[in-house]
């Protein structure tokens, strides 16, 4: 198997791009005592070049691609004296190659009109809070991704995959731009929620105050949506053409109680407390054998624990909470009691 194709590989793994199939061949590959010290020494140069800028990710592949090229099109004035085959370290020359592959990404990112893009993730159980080159700022919910400029130029655009509270900074003349799977947001200057996890067929936006203009990705659907209002855009279904605004009671940004902490239901009904409880607490709650679903619920929690809003459910409703694993519970019977 070539050197060319598993440097090529090591670069992907570096990056966290190598396909599973791959991974499985590299790692047969490296275990061979010839190769068995590649992947570390090129670990080592990676840690060397990832000190350079936080959160700058180079594109490795491209700044190596480019590194060739230039050696092919290079006309050779001088003779060049050939390599003993037992005394090339090919290991050092694909190091070397790497680091002239990071700094040809560096260099190339760096050049006038092509702004260098900074990309913040959270893992599972991470939230972040962001600084954005206006003033404004993003706490970033777990499993997101949030990408933007260094600086930005006319319109200030960002990307986010997951979820987001937004403190925009106010600027009429560059509008706030956010683009996400499954919707698109224009502001000038407001506080919101913004969720939009591509592994969920919805975008919701949930405003704290100001003014936003939420739209599908092509510019369908437009709604305009003031302080205390949420909308969810979900997919399009038959005769539907308009997105429903949702007024909110003052107190109850629901959609917010990942980065509040609090739970604050006034007069909402058992479906929607249970979707939210799911959300909140990433568990499965589900309503057996009862009608509460249409019931009311008025309850406020702050930091509780998800077996003591249960157990107030339980009460309130005169049902019965049985709990199946850590991770899912079941409510009932019960009826609503006023």
């Amino acid at each position: 198997m070539s050197v060319d194709k598993n440097l090529h590989r090591i670069i992907q793994r570096l990056h966290g791009k190598l396909p599973e199939e791959e991974a499985n061949e590299l790692d047969q590959w490296l275990s061979e005592s010839d190769n068995a010290s590649v992947g570390e020494e090129l670990s080592q140069v990676w840690s060397m070049t990832g000190s350079y800028k936080k959160g700058f990710e180079p594109d490795l592949e491209k700044g190596l691609s480019r590194f060739k090229d230039r050696i092919a099109q290079t006309p050779q004035e001088t003779p060049v004296r050939p390599i003993k085959r037992q005394t090339f370290d090919w290991r050092m020359a694909a190091s070397i190659a790497l680091l002239i592959g990071v700094g040809l990404a560096v260099y190339y990112s760096f050049q006038p009109g092509q702004p260098e893009l900074l990309a913040i993730t959270t893992n599972l159980g991470e939230k972040k809070e962001i600084g954005l080159p206006d003033g404004s700022r993003v706490i970033l919910n777990e499993d997101s991704k949030l990408v933007f400029p260094e600086e930005f130029g006319d319109k200030r655009e960002v990307r986010l995959v997951g979820e987001g509270y937004f403190s925009v900074t106010e600027d009429a003349a560059h509008p706030f731009v956010i683009d996400c799977p499954n919707g698109h947001i224009e502001v000038l200057g407001t506080a919101f929620n913004l969720r939009a996890y591509p592994e969920e067929d919805f975008a919701e936006v949930e405003v704290e105050s100001g003014k936003v203009m939420f739209s599908r990705p092509n510019g369908e659907d437009q709604v305009i949506l003031e302080s205390k209002q949420m909308a969810i855009l979900e997919p399009l279904k038959e005769g539907q053409k308009m997105v429903e605004i949702e007024a909110i009671d003052i107190p109850a940004l629901n959609a917010q109680a990942w980065r509040t902490n609090r739970l604050d239901f006034r007069r909402l009904q058992m479906d929607k407390v249970v979707q939210l409880i799911e959300r909140y607490y990433g568990a499965k709650v589900e309503l057996v054998d009862t009608e509460i679903g249409s019931c009311t619920f008025n309850s406020r929690y702050d930091r509780e624990k998800l077996e003591t809003v249960l157990s107030e459910i339980e009460q309130g409703f005169n049902a019965d909470l049985k709990k199946i694993n850590k991770e899912h519970y079941q409510i009932i019977g019960g009826n609503c009691r006023q």
